[in-house]
This record gives C-alpha cells, structure tokens and sequence, in this order.
C-alpha cells in the first residue's frame, strides 16, 4: 500500500469517526422530543380513563375499553422503549486524549532515532495506528448510533398507533361522559398516629458514627521491581469506551486539571 492511499484511508477513518460522534446529539434531541410528546398524550389517556364512568353495558361498552386499554398498552411499551435509549448504557468508543497521542508521537520518534530499520518514520507510524483507532471508533459507533435510531423510530410508530386509538375511543367516551358535571371532592378526617414507647426510646439510642463502623484499613502493600524488559514499538492505547455521561464527566475531570494546571 502506496503512501497516498494511506492518507486517504487516513482521512476517511477520521471524518467517519467524527461523523458518527455528531450524530450522538440528535438522538437526544430526539429523546427530548419524544419524550415531551409521550407527556401529552400520557396526560391524555390519563384523563379520559378517569373522567369515564366505568360501568358495563354490555359488549357496547368495548367500543371504548378495547382502544383506550390497547392505546394505554401501547403507551407504556413506548415508554419503555425511550428508557431502554437512554438509560441502557450504550458505549461509545473514543480516541486516546491529545496529550498521550503526543506522548505515544515522541515515544515513537525516540525509537525510530534507534531502530530505524523496525520504524523508518515515526510520521507515517503513528498515522497508520491513529488510523486503525479511528477506524475501530467509527465502526463501533455506527452500530451504537443505528441501535437506538431503530429503537427510537419503534418507539414512535407505537406512539401514533397509540394516538390513533385513543382517538377512536373518544366518540362512545364523549357519548357516555357530562363533561359539565362538578366533581364533589371530601375531605377526612385525619389520622393521627401516636409514637409507642419503644419507637422513642429506639430514636434516642446512640448511633454508630462512620469512624467507629469503618473498617480498619491495610498498609498499602509495595509492588516488587519489575525485570527490565527488551524496548518495544511504541504502540498507541486502544480507544476509551464510555457512555455519555461518563464521557461527559471525564471531560469536566480534564477542565478541572487544566484550570489547576493554569
């Protein structure tokens, strides 16, 4: 393989690595959206399954129950779909950070000063390693990324089937229901609960404080000296795998030390 067409794949490898990575954004505009609408229309069958005055007049009556119950069913398993997108832990796969790419740089420009015949440009070495990460990234990530666009677009689909049927339960709810009519709210007594002898006498024992409950801790033990071992080439660390908001915690870590470090 020529060196040019190194450098394509190079540049191919990246920008589908950051494509994918932008594509990350969306999906959570998505969430959000979805999510607003899945409120509405929970707040919707909420209302009309209440507001109705269950009562069963006979096989009529599934004219209202069959698509209320199937739109309610239907609504709880879209949920269910939103919360497996954004609480399931899906990784994504990240890059080395800048500094230890450049510290993996100056490795390899050491060892090609020493072993040119192994590593004749430390350039075009660390390229062709970048080049693989990124190429692993990008793969990884178009897979996360089209997993939950799919199950996004599932759960959307079953949220307009659900809208759909409870649509078609409101001409026998409106039939049945006098929208008009007050709603009488009591108000009862309230219970008073009086605290026995030995729930006060257990609230005034003494607790434990954390010093007492903490286990003793053992002396760090010390790591034996490692043999010297014949120097290797430099090789650039596998890719990070982390979720969103790992990632999003591990940039704020970073932020931190720079301030620190300014």
């Amino acid at each position: 393989m020529n060196a040019e067409l190194k450098d394509w794949l190079f540049e191919h490898h990246k920008e589908a690595y950051l494509y994918q990575l932008a594509r990350i954004d969306p999906i959570g505009n998505r969430v959000s959206l979805l999510s607003g609408l899945l409120t509405l229309l929970g707040g919707a069958i909420a209302y009309v399954i209440l507001h109705y005055p269950h009562h069963w007049d006979g096989m009529i009556s599934l004219l209202f129950y069959a698509p209320a119950g199937a739109a309610s069913l239907l609504y709880v398993i879209s949920i269910l779909f939103i919360l497996f997108v954004i609480s399931w832990g899906f990784r994504y796969s990240y890059v080395r950070p800048s500094t230890e790419i450049q510290e993996n740089a100056e490795a390899l420009w050491r060892f090609s000063q020493q072993y040119p015949a192994e590593v004749p440009s430390a350039l075009a070495e660390l390229k062709d390693q970048l080049g693989l990460r990124y190429s692993e990234g990008a793969t990884h990530n178009w897979q996360v990324n089209t997993k939950r666009w799919s199950l996004l677009l599932i759960a959307t689909r079953i949220a307009a089937v659900s809208i759909l049927l409870l649509l078609a339960s409101l001409p026998y709810f409106l039939n049945r229901v006098d929208l008009a009519a007050p709603t009488r709210v009591s108000f009862k007594q309230p219970i008073l609960i009086k605290m026995s002898d030995s729930d006060t006498s257990d609230a005034a024992k003494p607790q434990a404080t954390p010093a007492e409950t903490q286990p003793a801790q053992q002396p760090p033990s010390v790591p034996a000296t490692p043999a010297e071992a014949k120097p290797q080439k430099p090789t650039l660390a596998p890719n990070m795998y982390l979720t969103e908001a790992a990632k999003k915690a591990e940039e704020a870590k970073r932020a931190e030390e720079r301030k620190k470090d300014k």
